[in-house]
């Protein structure tokens, strides 16, 4: 049986998700480490406030862990709409 190569498309969808999810997670770390350092108060923390701000390695691998996902998803969704174009052309 043969195996099925992905392609290298894949591999870059994953790799640019892996840089955006990492600069995001890194800048909305720092928003909530700088606003929980600052005197404001609030009622209610955001969402992923008190994981950012206690756990850091592991906000950043969820955050990172679901933009490559979406990379890899956009890749995906791409070829599919480039497969039909040229199946429409034929």
């Amino acid at each position: 049986m043969m195996e099925k190569k992905s392609h290298p498309y894949y591999y870059l969808g994953g790799l640019i998700g892996l840089v955006l999810g990492y600069i995001i997670a890194k800048i909305y770390q720092i928003w909530v480490v700088v606003y929980l350092g600052s005197d404001a108060s609030i009622g209610v923390l955001p969402m992923f406030w008190k994981t950012a701000s206690t756990n850091p390695a592991l906000h950043t691998f969820g955050v990172v862990l679901v933009f490559m996902i979406i990379g890899i998803l956009f890749v995906r969704i791409l070829f599919n709409v480039a497969e039909k174009k040229i199946d429409k052309l034929k």
